[in-house]
């Protein structure tokens, strides 16, 4: 975990109060499986150190870990945890492993399409892909692009080497590094929208 934008949360007491306001502010979590499929849930118990879901998730293992992330305004949180299949219900253990995004003065902004944003993907790892990919925003800590399902493949944790492009006046070569993956778009047009983290960056072009 990037201890420069996640804290820990060390005092059981304090994970305690914060799984309690869970609860009490009928609060809906983010679980994200191990496929990188994001399932919403809003009802569901508590119980000592576990959330119950009554729910089941067919075609998922009886058991695997997850990340669940929820918004405690105004602070964000991750929790890395394990969810089990069980009598019809999903069972999430509640564990020490629980994060808060660090709060920091920054950006996000959508880009013009006249802009013609991309993202031109030269490798992933030692793979060479030459793909390139719209970009959607612009933080000034990385970027997001969109695909259809089964046009391109990553995971969470995965690094890329490319440039980012703007209007083909400005080529800046970067390697980022994927920090979450969702599905969006329709059931008809669906889309896989992947945040991406800028590691490094350096600029190679600049025209008048």
């Amino acid at each position: 975990m990037d201890e420069e934008l996640f804290s820990k949360i060390e005092s059981q007491t304090q994970r305690d109060k914060i799984f309690d306001d869970i609860m009490r502010h009928n609060v809906e979590i983010q679980i994200q499986l191990m496929d990188n499929t994001v399932l919403s849930a809003k009802s569901f118990k508590k119980f000592n150190d576990e959330f119950i879901l009554f729910r089941e998730l067919p075609n998922q293992p009886t058991e695997q870990d997850v990340i669940i992330t929820f918004n405690l305004a105004p602070e964000k949180y991750f929790l890395k945890s394990k969810l089990i299949q069980k009598d019809k219900t999903c069972i999430i253990k509640l564990t020490a492993y629980l994060y808060k995004l660090q709060r920091r003065k920054n950006f996000r902004l959508t880009l013009p399409k006249f802009w013609d944003p991309t993202f031109d993907c030269l490798s992933q790892g030692a793979e060479q892909i030459g793909k390139s990919f719209t970009i959607h925003d612009l933080s000034n800590g990385g970027i997001s692009i969109e695909y259809a399902p089964g046009e391109f493949e990553t995971s969470i944790g995965s690094q890329m080497e490319g440039l980012i492009k703007v209007n083909n006046r400005l080529d800046l070569s970067v390697t980022v590094g994927v920090r979450h993956i969702r599905e969006v778009g329709t059931k008809a047009y669906p889309k896989i929208r992947v945040g991406l983290e800028i590691i490094n960056m350096t600029k190679e072009r600049s025209e008048e």
